[in-house]
């Protein structure tokens, strides 16, 4: 690792990090088979409501419809109890990569997780940092609406606020918000991995571990949304590529006008471009994470590192002094 922060080195570190011991591999396929049985698992549940929902879905009207309605509750309490089971395994494969990253410490067998009392650390962090979160929405969101109701009751004149000035003190009163929230979130970053790496809750020190260095977790965050945009959209786009074969397939069998006995033929055919697409989703979003937190871990080495050379370069011994000729005995 270089003395210089390297904000693209600090954004692949995670993909890039000892790749011999491949433990990236071993993360990322355990966060897709336990993601994959409980897409299935999913799927399993809300087959019986296929053809329900297509029919809900055929007519603008039945999207009111209370039937509709109840079925795309059920479809969203489905996806919410998936998040809900997959959490212990998250927050294992979090601590895992943790340590391993920053402590090398790394096992081959059951894809090197764990479950005991440092994954429950972590749960409370995260717990703790989104009610963080929900407070500073609150404490930043009131003097935004403040000063842009502030604006249009100044400039009310009778025939109504001035509504070019309110928007524009409204848009940055917008961009104000997102960039505190922004802030604190890089503030917080560190939380998570000097939770794992010390073995103990801990909150508040990520501000004073970040002091100082905000612009370079800055520049490394924006330029990894940047990257898994991009990554997004091509994932999205090998998705629609394999999807089109199985879209012609389905309009020569069944036309563009499918009768309810037509969609579970449309389900079937559905199957595969809905699995090439849910794994591909599915590793994106394993290395999208992973990469969030592998910054804070090359940071954290990072600095480590500098610790440690200043203080070698502050025990070193000082360089023996060259003896110089004595000049004036020898023109003696």
């Amino acid at each position: 690792m270089n003395d210089r922060f390297s904000v693209s080195d600090a954004m692949f570190f995670a993909i890039s990090y000892d790749k011999a011991s491949g433990h990236f591999r071993r993360l990322a396929m355990a966060y897709i088979l336990i993601k994959l049985l409980l897409f299935v698992v999913a799927i399993a549940i809300l087959y019986q409501f296929i053809a329900p929902i297509f029919e809900g879905i055929s007519s603008f009207s039945d999207l009111k419809s209370s039937a509709f309605l109840e079925q795309f509750n059920l479809i969203s309490n489905v996806s919410s109890l998936s998040g809900i089971l997959i959490l212990p395994v998250f927050l294992a494969i979090v601590t895992s990569f943790y340590r391993w990253t920053l402590k090398d410490d790394w096992k081959r067998s059951w894809f090197g997780l764990r479950f005991g009392i440092a994954e429950l650390n972590l749960f409370v962090v995260y717990i703790v940092i989104y009610g963080i979160f929900i407070l500073a929405i609150v404490i930043f969101m009131i003097p935004a609406l403040a000063l842009a109701f502030g604006v249009a009751a100044v400039t009310d004149t009778g025939d109504g606020p001035n509504v070019a000035l309110v928007v524009l003190v409204s848009i940055l009163a917008g961009f104000a918000f997102l960039a505190g929230l922004f802030w604190l979130g890089i503030k917080l970053s560190l939380t998570l991995a000097l939770t794992a790496r010390d073995g103990r809750i801990v909150i508040f020190e990520s501000f004073t571990e970040t002091k100082g260095h905000f612009w370079k977790l800055f520049g490394s965050y924006i330029l990894l949304y940047l990257v898994a945009m991009v990554a997004g959209m091509i994932v999205m786009l090998v998705s629609l590529i394999v999807a089109v074969p199985f879209v012609v397939a389905g309009i020569n069998m069944v036309g563009m006008s499918p009768a309810p006995q037509d969609y579970g033929t449309i389900a079937a055919l559905a199957a595969t471009p809905i699995l090439v697409a849910t794994v591909l989703s599915f590793f994106w979003e394993y290395w999208f994470y992973v990469s969030i937190y592998g910054i804070s871990s090359y940071f954290l080495r990072w600095k480590e590192q500098n610790k440690v050379s200043a203080s070698t370069k502050e025990h070193a011994p000082a360089p023996a002094e060259i003896p110089v000729a004595d000049t004036a005995k020898a023109d003696t």
